[in-house]
């Protein structure tokens, strides 16, 4: 008899399946990798539990287990023919303040969305991260976290100040968890910590926690405007023209404003701009303004708001 895949909740009494493997766990975002071999899908529920996760996971299925956050990732690096099992971080999603270690924190099942809000209503606080609400911050912050606010704050990485990490001790043939950070009395703790923060990747273990003790204060307001243009209406010199507006607007804005131009495949049938303005001056709104205009003067056709 063939044992089903099942999705296994391992919480700190319990290690049995839950239910059978869907669809939807063999695949992220990106429907172009598939993980046909899926046996099992691992959730814990709290930070503690990845440890005995981790350890289950590569004890049953070895080297073959991918971990999993927010599904956005467009490559296969965790849903293709050799993944076994994975571990899904979804279910670790809270975003606060640790008095102990004087540091606020953000699970890796945390997505964008909750992050800002929970950061923002409780603390007045933000993070540089990324636009798409659904990413996950598991893949997101060793990824770099590059979002809208990376002119004027950085990397989310660069932020960073402590991880709580699973890694694996072949020796003993189990899971290790440790708190790493730059001022870690280990050596190698602190080699792994610089490692996270420039080269993580999923490649060094599973982390369950991040920790910033010090974050950038939430901007006031922000003001979003979006611009288009149909690839049908640019010739070569309207193309020119563009580019060389943009490129004086990316020189003249201030550190607090962002833009992105969106050089989009014929295919899409549009060219996008993203400008966002955070400075509480009216000034510079209506200099910002004045440039995205000018912008979608320079070029023919339509712009759509």
């Amino acid at each position: 008899m063939t044992t089903a895949p099942v999705v296994e909740n391992l919480s700190l009494a319990s290690r049995g399946p839950t239910r059978p493997l869907i669809l939807s766990d063999r695949q992220g975002f990106d429907r172009r990798w598939f993980a046909p071999n899926l046996k099992a899908v691992y959730v814990p529920t709290h930070p503690e539990q990845v440890l005995a996760i981790v350890t289950e996971a590569l004890s049953t299925h070895g080297r073959n287990v991918k971990i999993t956050s927010g599904r956005h990732c467009y490559e296969n690096f965790v849903y293709n023919d050799e993944t076994a099992a994975v571990i899904d971080m979804s279910a670790l999603n809270q975003v606060g303040f640790d008095n102990a270690r004087q540091a606020y924190f953000v699970d890796a099942g945390c997505e964008n969305w909750t992050v800002y809000r929970t950061l923002l209503n409780t603390f007045g606080k933000t993070l540089p991260a990324g636009s798409c609400y659904s990413v996950g911050a598991g893949g997101h912050i060793t990824g770099g976290g590059y979002g809208l606010l990376s002119r004027l704050h950085g990397l989310t990485v660069d932020h960073l100040s402590a991880v709580d990490i699973v890694t694996w001790d072949a020796a003993a043939g189990r899971g290790k968890l440790s708190h790493v950070s730059a001022s870690s009395a280990d050596p190698d703790e602190k080699d792994l910590f610089w490692a996270l923060r420039g080269a993580g990747g999923g490649n060094f273990g599973v982390i369950a926690r991040y920790y910033f003790q010090q974050l950038p204060d939430a901007p006031d307001h922000a003001t979003l405007w979006t611009l288009a243009w149909d690839w049908s209406s640019l010739d070569l010199t309207a193309f020119t023209n563009l580019l060389a507006e943009y490129a004086d607007l990316v020189t003249t804005l201030p550190d607090s404003n962002f833009t992105l131009l969106k050089l989009n495949h014929v295919a899409a049938s549009q060219v996008g701009m993203v400008l966002q303005v955070t400075s509480s001056t009216a000034g510079t709104r209506r200099t910002a303004w004045r440039a995205s205009r000018s912008a979608s003067r320079r070029s023919p056709g339509p712009d759509r708001w």
